[in-house]
């Protein structure tokens, strides 16, 4: 056994003598997105990325297509995993690296931790006595990244099961948090900018998403609680345009991000 031992010892300090040094990464000097495409984003996803070379690379690559904006999930189970204990250090991580490559950030808030929501659910699953809790988060982020980062959206396709705990859509609770979070956010940060989640394309079976309820979401009036709205669009380019005037979104300045296509035929 102390055999074993010294050999297992011997071979852990050979590896570390023979692995290769830390890649010491800089945030570099600053950058400026060249494009002919002032409009264009990426919705990139840097929030399970732990080595910050791959994050620095990756806004490196969407600065050199051309694409000024991206849109980054900041889950807020990873961010507050404790009722008012705040841990931003991955989060500073993938806005500093995407600020210095001369990109605008727009941060996608969502991800319910488990303190937050009954044992056993899902983390999209919210209760109405926890929107204040989920406020409180969105005022936390707004005041930590006042001047680095305008531009929250809150959720994502809520006319989804899937996305809402797996209940049915709930549009009037929905337009509930997001009324909450839109005037916490302003109190920290008036001149932070709120976007109403993207909803889905009704591709879904049966259940799992609901067209009234789509439409109901439309009618509750977001421009009340937001400055602006997303659009999920996985169809063809030119059907963003059609989509926005029969879901009544065009009145609205509307946020595009593209998502990989899950029908062949839309």
């Amino acid at each position: 056994m102390t055999r074993l031992f010294l050999i297992s010892m011997f071979l852990a300090v050979v590896w570390l003598a023979a692995a290769p040094p830390p890649i010491l990464v800089t945030l570099g000097a600053p950058q400026t997105v060249v494009t002919r495409h002032p409009k264009m984003g990426i919705h990139t996803s840097m929030t399970d990325e732990v080595e910050a070379w791959k994050i620095k690379k990756n806004y490196e690559m969407v600065r050199e297509m051309g694409a000024p904006y991206v849109v980054e999930f900041f889950p807020w189970a990873y961010i507050e995993n404790q009722k008012g204990e705040f841990d931003w250090e991955h989060a500073d991580a993938m806005v500093d690296h995407a600020r210095q490559q001369g990109l605008t950030v727009i941060a996608r808030l969502g991800f319910v931790p488990p303190w937050a929501r009954p044992e056993g659910t899902s983390t999209s699953y919210l209760d109405s006595d926890r929107y204040g809790d989920f406020g409180d988060f969105a005022a936390a982020f707004a005041e930590h990244y006042k001047g680095r980062v305008e531009h929250l959206i809150i959720w994502n396709e809520p006319n989804v099961n899937f996305e809402w705990g797996q209940r049915p859509p709930g549009p009037a609770a929905y337009t509930e948090l997001l009324n909450v979070a839109y005037t916490r956010a302003r109190e920290k940060n008036p001149a932070v900018k709120i976007l109403a989640g993207a909803l889905a394309p009704n591709l879904a079976p049966p259940g799992g998403t609901s067209r009234s309820a789509t439409r109901s979401t439309e009618r509750s009036s977001p421009s009340r609680s937001t400055d602006s709205c997303s659009v999920a669009d996985r169809s063809r380019p030119s059907t963003i345009a059609r989509a926005s005037s029969e879901r009544k979104l065009s009145r609205l300045p509307c946020m595009t991000r593209r998502l990989p296509s899950r029908r062949t035929n839309i």
